[in-house]
């Protein structure tokens, strides 16, 4: 039994795992809940952890961790930072939402999430391609949100790219909120009047060229435009 393991402030406690060999130390593990990785800078060695019998497990956070994860088909919440890229999301069919400040959000996050039920999406500091929205099939009938920003204090903003616009994000029929800050595409609203769900609109410090489209949602609730 493990208790008491906790994050503060860049320092963890709880369950210390080293050096090879623990690949298989959450085989049959049912009764987790909640897991919080925390990789460290001591013995690093990247192996494949299989979470897949963690079968009550809703919730995870990792961070900095250079191992390769499979994910369980249990799992509502996931969150994970730039250094934890290597997972496989493919079994989680009741993840309903995702954080992430990875630097890249290529197609494999996309196709690693695309049979999950997603409400909520958060990205931070990313480079992201829009048109990887399109593959998220299992989440166009649920996203209800979509956070997608820099920095706003300037820092890594220099490495936060945006391409496409919201033409991929047309098949999310209850899309209710969508944010898009400090990015430099002016064509990133191009399509949103199909997103017709939309009640909450920010587009704080962007560079758009033309925002005419905004007038054709007419469930539009809230405008964020400074």
């Amino acid at each position: 039994i493990i208790v008491n393991s906790k994050i503060s402030w860049g320092f963890a406690t709880g369950l210390l795992l080293c050096d090879s060999g623990f690949e298989n130390s959450f085989r049959g593990c049912n009764k987790i809940t909640r897991l919080i990785i925390c990789g460290q800078s001591v013995n690093v060695v990247t192996q494949t952890i299989d979470l897949s019998e963690c079968t009550s497990l809703t919730s995870m956070f990792i961070l900095y961790s250079q191992s390769n994860w499979i994910l369980p088909s249990s799992l509502k919440s996931l969150y994970y930072n730039e250094y934890a890229k290597n997972y496989d999301g493919t079994q989680c069919t009741n993840l309903t939402s995702i954080g992430t400040n990875q630097n890249i959000i290529d197609t494999k996050f996309f196709e690693n999430f695309k049979n999950s039920p997603l409400k909520s999406i958060s990205f931070f500091r990313n480079q992201i391609d829009m048109t990887g929205f399109e593959r998220l099939i299992g989440s166009y009938s649920t996203l209800q949100t979509i956070g997608i920003g820099s920095d706003d204090y300037g820092y890594n903003s220099m490495n936060a790219r945006i391409s496409g616009d919201c033409n991929s994000l047309a098949n999310f029929k209850n899309l209710k909120t969508l944010q898009i800050s400090y990015y430099k595409n002016k064509n990133i609203i191009n399509g949103i009047s199909k997103l017709t769900s939309l009640e909450n609109l920010n587009l704080n410090n962007n560079t758009i060229g033309d925002i005419s489209e905004i007038s054709n949602l007419t469930n539009l609730k809230e405008l964020t435009l400074h």
